[in-house]
């Protein structure tokens, strides 16, 4: 809320992650999470991820529908989005290719 001071949970996930570019590595954090094929609600969930996977960012931050959704990367999930609120910042990045 612009004024009081306060922020309610996903504006300031929104804040959090604006750092957040292509490269970067995220680990889920409060899983299970939807993997979707799109940003944003209406989007198609492709397969739920449990907590713990690693993906590495390919895209994003995008806002809506009450969310900062960032487009990842995992070697067994493919390529799809994710609401931000449920990743977090993996310091150890992520493996390339053959790693």
């Amino acid at each position: 809320m612009v004024g009081s001071g306060l922020l309610d949970r996903h504006s300031a996930s929104a804040i959090d992650v604006a750092y957040l570019e292509p490269g970067d590595a995220v680990r889920v954090s409060d899983g299970p999470v939807n993997f979707r094929d799109g940003a944003g609600l209406d989007a198609a969930i492709l397969d739920v991820v449990a907590e713990g996977a690693l993906f590495e960012v390919r895209g994003g931050p995008v806002y809506g529908d009450g969310y900062a959704w960032v487009n990842v990367f995992n070697y067994g999930y493919g390529t799809g989005w994710m609401a931000t609120d449920f990743l977090a910042v993996d310091p150890n990045g992520f493996p390339g290719d053959g790693q």
